[in-house]
């Protein structure tokens, strides 16, 4: 048996949309084996436990979307304000991407507002990276003695404001409207977030020369 056991990959295809849709403890191992089209001894046989598919299912999440927009730790050198930027939109791109799996995103944002025994998981395989890849960059823009809760406030705040164009997608065209909803791309939102959390920083921090090293 491998990982590319079409039995197994069949309950993985299954278990996704259907934990997504209604999270770990409403969604039924028969729900899941009744849309893989296999015999509900299957899950047992291939993964021990509906935990366990459930862990299996979250990792194959968070790797597709790792894999489809990948945040590699910008190459040190060059200004830190245009690392910052560069990252901003990579990040972007993946929260607002949409031509994977729809359930991929959909599962990772339920587990993450209703975490299970599978959050653990999540972070330190794929939120934690990201975390660490924008520490760095904000290494370079804050002077050397910003206290740590400081620069880890600020980073939360960076991801927060990314965030929210993912939270609020369906209610930012009732406030803006359809057409300037429509022009909210990648593109506009990075350098708006980038552009706004270079300011704060810098008015945090004026004698802080942006985008200079240590």
């Amino acid at each position: 048996m491998t990982d590319l056991d079409p039995t197994r990959q069949r309950l993985l295809d299954a278990a996704g949309p259907v934990f997504a849709e209604k999270g770990y403890d409403n969604a039924s191992v028969r729900d899941i084996t009744d849309r893989a089209g296999v015999n509900v001894s299957a899950v047992n046989y291939y993964f021990r436990s509906k935990e366990q598919l459930y862990l299996e299912t979250v990792r194959t999440a968070y790797e597709a979307i790792a894999e489809a927009a990948a945040l590699t730790p910008p190459k040190p050198g060059g200004p830190a304000a245009d690392r910052l930027r560069r990252f901003v939109r990579a990040f972007l791109t993946r929260l607002l991407r949409d031509d994977g799996e729809p359930w991929h995103r959909a599962l990772i944002m339920r587990e993450v507002s209703e975490p299970t025994v599978a959050c653990a998981h999540i972070v330190e395989g794929f939120i934690r990276p990201t975390v660490q890849t924008l520490l760095g960059i904000l290494d370079d823009l804050l002077p050397p003695g910003a206290p740590a809760q400081k620069r880890q406030l600020i980073a939360c705040s960076i991801a927060g404001q990314c965030l929210h164009y993912v939270h609020g997608r369906h209610v930012i065209p009732y406030i803006v409207g359809d057409d300037a909803a429509r022009d909210l791309t990648v593109d506009v939102l990075a350098e708006h977030v980038a552009e706004f959390s270079l300011a704060a920083i810098a008015k945090l921090y004026p004698a802080r020369k942006q985008g200079a090293r240590k």
